[in-house]
C-alpha cells in the first residue's frame, strides 16, 4: 500500500475571533493530515495563535500554532491525525493575539495523505496537463518570494473515465515575479497568492496547453 498526498486549506476572514469555527472539509475516503500550515495577513501580537482539528463536532488536541508576529509557521501532527470516511473536518481558534491585535486574514493549510488503492495514480497517461503561469508585481516591480497556492476545489476529481487526486502545488515566484505549476485541463482550481495581502482565486483551467493567470497583487 502506497500513501498520496493532498491539501486542503481553510480561510478565515478578518479578525480572528476566539473559539470561532471554520472551514469544511469531508473525507470521501480514508486518509490522514500530518502537517497544519497556518498563514496569516496580519501577524498576531500579544500571544501567539492557536487553532485546533475538530472531527464531526469533536475536539482532537490537535493544536497548529502562529507565534506572536508570525505570518507563517508549520506545526507537524506526529502521530498524523487519521480521519475516517465521511468524516467532517472543520477547525476552531482556540487563542488570538492580545492588545487589540487578534490577526487577521488566516489560511489553513492541511497537508495529508491517502492510500492510493482508492484511485489511480496522480495524472495517468491520458490525462491532458495545461502549465498554469503568472507573473506577479507589486506597485509596478516583480514581487520575489511570493508564495503561491494552487489546488483542486474538488476531491477526488475526475477526467472521464479516470479518477485522480491532485496535491495541492506550493511555489515561490522567481526574481521577475514569475511562477508556474502543471494542473489538469477542465478542471477547477483555487488559486491563493500571499504576499502583502491573500488572494483565493477560482478557476477553470482550459482545454489548452498553456494558461496565464491574472495579475492580481
Amino acid at each position: 500500500m502506497s500513501l498520496l498526498r493532498f491539501s486542503q486549506t481553510f480561510t478565515y476572514f478578518g479578525a480572528l475571533v476566539d473559539e470561532a469555527t471554520f472551514g469544511l472539509f469531508k473525507a470521501d475516503v480514508d486518509c490522514q493530515f500530518t502537517q497544519v500550515q497556518l498563514t496569516c495577513q496580519t501577524a498576531p501580537a500579544g500571544a501567539a495563535v492557536t487553532v485546533d482539528l475538530l472531527i464531526d463536532s469533536t475536539a482532537q488536541n490537535r493544536i497548529a500554532t502562529l507565534a506572536i508576529g508570525a505570518f507563517d509557521q508549520v506545526t507537524t501532527l506526529d502521530p498524523a491525525l487519521v480521519v475516517p470516511t465521511n468524516s467532517i473536518v472543520r477547525a476552531k481558534i482556540k487563542s488570538i493575539g492580545t492588545g487589540g491585535n487578534p490577526g487577521a486574514n488566516l489560511t489553513m493549510t492541511l497537508i495529508g495523505k491517502f492510500n492510493s488503492d482508492n484511485v489511480n495514480e496522480i495524472y495517468p497517461p491520458t490525462v491532458s496537463i495545461c502549465k498554469l503561469y503568472g507573473y506577479q508585481y507589486i506597485n509596478g516591480a516583480p514581487s520575489e518570494g511570493t508564495r503561491v497556492s494552487v489546488r483542486l476545489n474538488d476531491f477526488p476529481a475526475s477526467q472521464n473515465p479516470i479518477i485522480f487526486q491532485d496535491s495541492a502545488k506550493i511555489v515561490d515566484t522567481d526574481e521577475t515575479g514569475y511562477w508556474s505549476v502543471d494542473v489538469v485541463q477542465n478542471q477547477s482550481y483555487l488559486v491563493t497568492i500571499q504576499k502583502s495581502g491573500i488572494l483565493n482565486k477560482s478557476i477553470t483551467i482550459p482545454m489548452q496547453s498553456t494558461y496565464a493567470f491574472p495579475n492580481s497583487l
